[in-house]
């Protein structure tokens, strides 16, 4: 192996401080498109063993164009980064991969390629805290990868060899405690995989093909055109993808509302739309317009063109509700009048708990029912800390707001993520605080918030909303979502939690937001 010059006479410096802000999530897509670009039709990403007792290794395999000397070479040059020309010519192939990749594979990242019936690789790494290049050439075929996976001309292979023996890279190639499928940093990334010669390449995971977007979501889709972009509405049982679409990759990208990120940009159109019963159901997607936005260094981010800011999926919230289709609004309307309840089964006992000793709740035999006007109204009742006025645990102290109460309580709403004081009020213990024609807050510090992430950049309605909707999510507590008759143009979310108060009393929980 011979060793190679970096090019760059203060690179570690230099390198890792663009190593510490990379993002290194980004690889595996970046990889992918690599090979896009090098004209793939196939993409294998495998695990393989590299003999003994060692762990898996990740292997990316395309037959695309291959590298030749003087461009694997080039992979070395740390000085190419900083080109102002960057990605115009070969000598920056793969730069994304090099910065991005590495933190996590200081063992190496390993490139090995077949082109013109030579096979060579280059292999960076860390070592001692210092950057490393090796280059060799495989006179006697030994890593010939292509031929014993079926590819006869040239190829193309990228090694992650992790930064321990131990790290097994295809369960956790990102070292650092991640742990993240392969398939779930490709599915619901790309649009569709045409390569530069505009044919469809074939993605395969581990022996399993990877459908793209456009295959997933296309059973029933509307599209409806803006100011530099287009909407595309879409819904199929089979996937739910939502995000922007720039250069057919999928950015700002969620596959529904899962777990462990509730608070994101697809969760808000959910809100908007008022359409929680379609979250497994419902995409939009957001193709911006050539020319209306840039992309980040590392292709992991979309910026406006002037600001260079980034570009997400609220920022189109307000259009994406506006210029929603009718058929579609019907279809979420319907939608949400069969969804009038969840049931309380399921509920953990360590969701219990914090609920009974955070915020009082008597869940025992509580369940949805309708009062005589048909409005959904709880039996959960106040254990303890009621206020003055309330009566004895085992009834319901709460009177229902009048109309007017119920209008006042829309004028105004605020979210604060830590304990502050508001109008005299501290919170510190319930999650949601409430004073009748004033305002709703939020305690952030509330114990029972561990259980659902932070929400960032969203609107405060859709805060107070998707908050509702997400503890009742994650507790399964009773809902009750759906449009009432007499407001059309509202939507209805009762959760049973008496985690609403007022200056007097604990408000039983039915609060009648306005879309958009």
């Amino acid at each position: 192996m011979e060793n190679l010059e970096t090019g760059f006479g203060n690179e570690d410096f230099a390198i890792r401080k663009m190593m510490e802000g990379a993002p290194v999530l980004g690889v595996i897509r970046e990889a992918i498109r690599n090979s896009l670009d090098a004209n793939a039709t196939e993409i294998r990403l495998m695990p393989i063993n590299l003999g003994g007792k060692r762990k898996s290794k990740l292997m990316i395999l395309d037959n695309g164009i291959g590298m030749g000397e003087s461009t694997l070479r080039k992979l070395a040059l740390i000085n190419s980064l900083f080109d102002e020309e960057e990605g115009k010519d070969e000598s920056n192939f793969n730069s994304g991969i090099r910065i991005m990749g590495v933190p996590a594979n200081e063992l190496g990242l390993v490139f090995i390629s077949k082109k013109d019936g030579v096979i060579r690789n280059v292999q960076l790494g860390i070592n001692n805290g210092c950057f490393r290049a090796t280059y060799g050439v495989d006179a006697y075929n030994r890593i010939d990868y292509g031929s014993r996976n079926g590819f006869s001309g040239n190829w193309t292979a990228l090694l992650f060899l992790g930064n321990s023996s131990e790290q097994d890279t295809f369960i956790q190639p990102y070292g650092r405690g991640i742990v993240n499928p392969i398939r779930e940093q490709v599915e619901g990334r790309f649009n569709s995989f045409l390569n530069n010669d505009g044919e469809e390449a074939r993605v395969v995971v581990d022996g399993k093909r990877v459908q793209a977007v456009s295959e997933c979501v296309s059973e029933q889709k509307w599209r409806v055109k803006g100011r530099g972009f287009t909407i595309h509405y879409k819904l199929s049982d089979r996937a739910c993808v939502s995000g922007l679409l720039a250069d057919d990759e999928v950015y700002d990208a969620s596959k529904g509302v899962r777990k462990t990120k509730l608070f994101n940009s697809a969760s808000n159109v959910y809100g908007a739309l008022g359409a929680y019963a379609l979250k497994d159901k419902l995409s939009v997607l957001v193709e911006l317009n050539d020319g209306t936005f840039g992309h980040h260094q590392y292709r992991n981010q979309v910026l406006f063109p002037h600001s260079k800011n980034p570009i997400t999926l609220d920022d189109f919230i307000k259009d994406i509700d506006s210029k929603c289709p009718s058929a579609l609004r019907k279809i979420i309307d319907d939608a949400a009048n069969k969804s009038q309840s969840i049931e309380l089964a399921g509920l953990s006992d360590d969701l219990q708990k914090d609920l009974m000793k955070d915020m009082g709740i008597d869940l025992s035999g509580a369940k949805m029912k309708a009062n005589a006007n048909g409005d959904s109204i709880s039996d959960i009742h106040i254990k303890k800390g009621e206020g003055a006025g309330s009566s004895k645990a085992g009834k319901n102290p709460n009177p229902k707001p009048t109309k007017a109460e119920e209008a006042k309580s829309l004028l105004t709403m605020e979210a604060h993520w830590h304990d502050e004081e508001r109008d005299g009020r501290e919170l510190t213990v319930r999650d949601v605080g409430y004073v009748v024609g004033q305002n709703v807050y939020f305690n952030r510090a509330c114990p029972i918030f561990k259980h659902v992430s932070s929400p960032t950049g969203m609107s405060m309605r859709v805060a107070v909303e998707y908050f509702i909707v997400a503890v009742a999510k994650e507790v399964r507590l009773a809902v009750a979502m759906g449009m009432t008759t007499e407001q059309s143009n509202l939507v209805l979310i009762s959760i049973c939690l008496g985690v609403i108060e007022s200056a007097g009393f604990k408000q039983q929980l039915i609060t009648t937001m306005k879309r958009g």
